[in-house]
């Protein structure tokens, strides 16, 4: 994250000083490039969200499916800086490189793990959360709403999605474990709405509302069990699935060149 926060001050940067040296820009001028940065909050939906035994990491519930992962994800930090190449006055092509961090709600997955559990109460603990990562490209269109300063934005972007799951640990009587999913990947696409008001002919602010979704594969997985003192892992070589989808409300700022 601080390598893209870097790279997107140094794009900010560059435009500052391209535009310095360009300052004859007047009203109505199509820019060619622009770039930005946005942070707000990431909202998850699909199984990503899901926090009951449907599906693994604990499928307890009746004709829960073992093929899947439930993400017990809660709403997290999003941000991307991004690109933007215009061939006319509204139509483009964007670049967005991203990531979100959700929390992974270890106190649900502990209540339901203990669901119709008849032993010893399990402890559930988790070691890191979610990071989604996403760059996409694709068509990005800019319509003005009635003035030079306002304009409606839309973009369609397709691309990968990466995401890992975080390490579960937990405690049972006299035993402990602990659960490891290989971090996985997927196809994914993404539809952004948002509105661009232009502070100057260089600066712009937005407010976007974007979808993410995609279908996450993961590998394997990897247990680990000690108790009295001796120990043994075993390794599930099947690949799983998770699907994945997030609401991104975000602000931003960019530069136009």
């Amino acid at each position: 994250m601080k390598k893209l926060t870097l790279i997107s001050a140094a794009l900010i940067g560059l435009g500052m000083v391209y535009t310095g040296q360009n300052t004859a820009n007047a009203q109505g001028v199509v820019h060619k490039l622009s770039f930005g940065l946005n942070v707000g909050c990431g909202i998850p939906g699909g199984d990503f969200s899901k926090n009951d035994g449907t599906a693994l990491p604990i499928a307890n519930a009746k004709g829960a499916d073992t093929t899947k992962y439930n993400g017990f994800a809660k709403t997290g930090f999003h941000f991307n800086i991004y690109a933007n190449y215009m061939f006319s006055t509204n139509v483009g092509a964007t670049i967005v490189i991203g990531g979100t961090m959700n929390t992974f709600d270890a106190a649900t997955l502990q209540t339901v793990a203990n669901t119709n559990n008849t032993g010893s109460p399990a402890v559930v603990t988790s070691s890191g959360n979610y990071y989604v990562g996403q760059y996409l490209i694709g068509p990005y269109f800019a319509f003005p709403l009635g003035s030079d300063k306002v304009s409606l934005e839309l973009k369609g972007l397709v691309g990968l999605v990466t995401a890992n799951y975080p390490t579960i640990d937990y405690a049972e009587g006299l035993g402990t474990g602990s659960i490891a999913v290989k971090s996985g990947s997927g196809f994914g696409y993404s539809g952004v709405v948002g509105l661009k008001y232009m502070l100057t002919d260089m600066f712009g602010l937005h407010l976007d509302v974007g979808y993410l979704g995609s279908s996450i594969s993961y590998s394997s997985s990897t247990q680990t069990q000690s108790y009295a003192g001796m120990s043994q892992s075993y390794t599930d070589p099947v690949s799983k699935t998770m699907s994945l989808s997030l609401i991104q409300v975000t602000i931003g700022a960019s530069v136009d060149l």
